[in-house]
């Protein structure tokens, strides 16, 4: 198994597994989470479709979490 190390204030792009480093980068603000990415074509697929691109996706309107849907 390969792990990727990354130094301090890099984080991993969501869509294409990249390290980034977090100043100055493309970025993208989901259920109160920031995400970042290598590139903007990173970004625009992640703002798509973020569910996809998520290790746990999150399902909205799920009536098993507390409140019971989206109203």
């Amino acid at each position: 198994m390969l792990l990727k190390l990354f130094k301090a204030g890099q984080v991993k792009d969501p869509v294409c597994g990249n390290s980034v480093q977090k100043e100055g980068a493309f970025s993208f603000q989901y259920v109160g989470e920031t995400y970042y990415f290598c590139s903007a074509r990173c970004r625009d697929r992640f703002q798509a479709l973020p569910a996809r691109y998520l290790e746990t996706p999150i399902k909205l309107g799920d009536s098993t979490s507390s409140g019971g849907g989206c109203c």
